[in-house]
Formats: C-alpha cells, sequence, structure tokens
C-alpha cells in the first residue's frame, strides 16, 4: 500500500478500496485501477473473477480452520483453548477480518471459565472488527457475540441489558449468511427475557 500511494491516493485511500470499507470516487478508481495497477479496463472482468474465486477459496479454508479450532475448544481447558487461538492467529498471517471470529472463540473461552468480564471484553472487541470489515459479515460472527453477551447479562441477573443485547443480535443477523441457527436461539432467549420482566414480548 506504501508504495502505491503518491500525491493523488493516500495508503489509507488504498486500504479503504481493498478492505471495502469505503468507496472511492470513479475519477480516483480509475486512476488506481489503470495507473497504479496497470490494468486495462477491458481486462477488469477478467481479474474480478480470478480474484473473487480465489477469496472464495481462501474464505472456504479460512473457515474450515476456525470452525475446527471452534469444536475443539469445548473439549479442552482454557489455557489449551487459548493456545489454539493463539496457534489460528499465527496461520491467519495478519488476515485481520478473520480475527473477529479469533475474538469471538476468545470470548467463548472466557465465558466457559467464568471470567465474564474478559468474555465481555472479546466478544465488543469482536463486533468493533467485524463492524469493520464488511466482507466477512457472512459469518455472523456480531449476532453470535451479542447472543453471548445476552447471556452473560443473563447469568448477571441484568435482564433488561440481557434482553437489549438479544433484540440486537436479532437486527444483526444476516438471514443469508452461515450460522442461521443463531436466529433460533436470540428469539428463544428474547421470550425468555420477556418472560422474567413480566413484559409481553408482542406489546414491545
Amino acid at each position: 500500500q506504501h508504495t502505491l500511494a503518491d500525491g493523488r491516493i493516500s495508503v489509507a485511500s488504498i486500504s479503504n478500496l481493498e478492505n471495502g470499507t469505503k468507496r472511492l470516487s470513479e475519477e480516483l478508481f480509475a486512476y488506481y485501477i489503470q495507473e497504479k495497477l496497470e490494468w486495462r479496463i477491458e481486462d477488469i472482468p477478467k481479474l474480478l473473477q480470478a480474484q473473487t474465486e480465489q477469496e472464495q477459496a481462501e474464505r472456504f479454508t479460512i473457515g474450515l480452520l476456525l470452525r475446527a479450532v471452534e469444536n475443539d475448544l469445548d473439549c479442552v481447558s482454557i489455557k489449551e483453548g487459548l493456545k489454539m487461538i493463539r496457534q489460528m492467529e499465527h496461520e491467519l498471517k495478519g488476515n485481520r477480518p478473520y480475527y473477529a471470529v479469533l475474538e469471538y472463540l476468545r470470548g467463548k473461552c472466557y465465558y466457559h471459565s467464568d471470567k465474564l468480564d474478559k468474555a465481555i471484553s472479546h466478544f465488543q472487541q469482536a463486533i468493533r472488527i467485524f463492524d469493520e470489515y464488511p466482507s466477512i459479515h457472512y459469518t455472523n460472527i456480531k449476532a453470535f457475540c451479542l447472543y453471548q453477551l445476552s447471556r452473560i447479562f443473563h447469568v448477571m441477573n441484568k435482564l433488561d441489558l440481557a434482553l437489549s443485547y438479544a433484540q440486537d443480535g436479532l437486527i444483526a443477523f444476516f438471514a443469508d449468511s452461515e450460522r442461521r441457527y443463531i436466529q433460533y436461539s436470540l428469539h428463544i432467549s428474547r421470550v425468555i427475557y420477556y418472560e422474567k420482566l413480566e413484559r409481553n414480548p408482542l406489546y414491545c
């Protein structure tokens, strides 16, 4: 990114373009494509198709690794679980969008070890990273983090907060993405919290 930046296009603009966090003007985008990447306009569809296929293959591979770690976490100690997450972090080699999943997994480790303050911190950090990178919205990790936060505040008997996080989880849920079963868990939790608060969800 630093080598491509110049007086017309900054490092921040290039980073935003590559991460999909902000759109460039048509003029600046054309300048970046033609002058910096030296792509011909007519070749762009073919190049984008190749890039899409590469991203899909990478997503599939990383997804398998992360699911393997997530499944194994339920069978190991917190120390071993955190070690596995650190190893996975090394394998991701700075692929920051997926750190949202790692932060979620760290939060789960601490949740199952009753270290709730640490769990809250990691779930919130996962949400911040998730919001920064639209490319990982397909994981539905934000909805999962909000579900876990609702469970934590339920344990703490802070039912209004628990209900609020469950409702936020339903709002954050992407229907056409992975882990769709979390929607049902959020709905069930929401009903439980309404009942404990002696409210009728139909009128709230």
